[in-house]
Parts: C-alpha cells; structure tokens; sequence
C-alpha cells in the first residue's frame, strides 16, 4: 500500500528525478478531502471526530487488551495440556 502518491516529476534528466509529493495528511483529513465520500458521511465524520478524547481512547484499549490477554492466559491454564507436553 502506498501512503504517499507522487504528484509530478520534476528535473527528469537522465537518471535523475525529483520527486514532488501532496502534504502529508491524516486518514481523517484525508477522507474528508475525497470526493469519493458523501458530505452526509463527511459531517457525521466530523460530529464523531470532536467528541473523541484520545487519552481516554488510549486507556480503553489498553484496558481490552488486558481482557483479551486475560481470556487467553485462561483458556491455557484450565487443565488443558498443550500438544508437545508443554
């Protein structure tokens, strides 16, 4: 997958090239950019967007992957022995 799409090649001399690229965007910024995407979506986007705190996205995740890391560790620790005798 390619993040960053050359707009222009500039200079082309021989074997040399100078590649000029878009402004580094977000995903965020760039959907909102596309005019593949509906401005419905787009403003359901951006309602969704200033409500999003992202310390506390931090923990939520944090804390799912402590319960998921949880329910693995005890489906192999409930009497079930491992192939190889592990």
């Amino acid at each position: 997958m390619r993040f960053f799409s050359s707009t222009e090649l500039d200079n082309i001399s021989g074997s040399k090239a100078k590649k000029r690229y878009d402004e580094p965007q977000s995903p965020y910024q760039r959907v909102l950019g596309s005019a593949h995407v509906s401005e419905d979506c787009k403003q359901e986007l951006k309602e969704q967007f200033v409500t999003l705190n992202p310390a506390d996205l931090h923990r939520k995740i944090i804390r799912m992957q402590g319960k998921l890391l949880q329910g693995v560790r005890g489906k192999h620790t409930g009497g079930m022995k491992m192939a190889g005798g592990l």
